[in-house]
């Protein structure tokens, strides 16, 4: 009996250490972005950022986004990422790209990694998701473990144009210059004291 139970602990022993090793290994590193607000038209920028690095020498990011609302751009390094960095926007199909670093040191700072530049569309409106996945095979320590990477999807907003209010006083004020000559010069010295009253009033 006493034998047995030897062997279980000794068991229960191994397994631990060995869940301790995986779960040190296992740590996943966050890579996210803030919320962006972008506007229909313009160029917008998604600094995506990293923290509770664990430190690692290289990636492989895939980085998913709907073609019909945004156009890639360019992929800028963070400064203080040393290495060679890569990206695939020229070569791959509309909705999806690639984004590769690699190392000779070990980076174990938090902060920004890279700032994804997208072109948004015209019609652009509404809510729309930027998704980053790590490729395991590419991303690793100085030792060249296998590091996970925790991958949060990014929103990009873009707020709907709120109508323009069309002021009475302007509406005044075209009537009054589109008449024709010599009336548009009488009309437009009369409303003047209406338009300047409605003006007081923000109308």
């Amino acid at each position: 009996m006493k034998k047995l139970i030897s062997i279980v602990c000794c068991v229960m022993m191994i397994m631990a250490i060995t869940l301790t090793g995986f779960a040190d290994g296992a740590v996943n590193n966050r890579v996210y972005a803030e919320q962006i607000s972008g506007v229909a038209g313009d160029e917008i920028s998604v600094p995506v950022k990293i923290s509770g690095n664990k430190g690692f020498m290289g990636f492989g990011l895939t980085v998913s986004y709907d073609g019909s609302v945004l156009t890639p751009v360019s992929v800028a390094p963070a400064k203080t990422l040393p290495g060679i960095f890569n990206d695939s926007i020229e070569t791959a199909d509309a909705g999806s790209f690639k984004v590769i670093f690699t190392s000779t040191e070990n980076f174990t700072s938090d902060g920004e990694l890279f700032t994804l530049v997208f072109n948004a569309a015209d019609d652009a409106v509404g809510q729309t998701f930027v998704r980053l996945s790590y490729d395991q095979d590419d991303t690793f320590n100085e030792e060249f473990h296998d590091m996970l990477f925790d991958c949060e999807p990014i929103t990009v907003l873009f707020p709907a144009e709120e109508p323009s209010v069309i002021r009475p006083s302007a509406v005044i004020q075209k009537w009054a210059a589109g008449l024709r000559y010599p009336f548009n010069k009488v009309m437009s010295f009369l409303v003047k004291p209406i338009v300047l009253v409605l003006s007081l009033f923000g109308r």
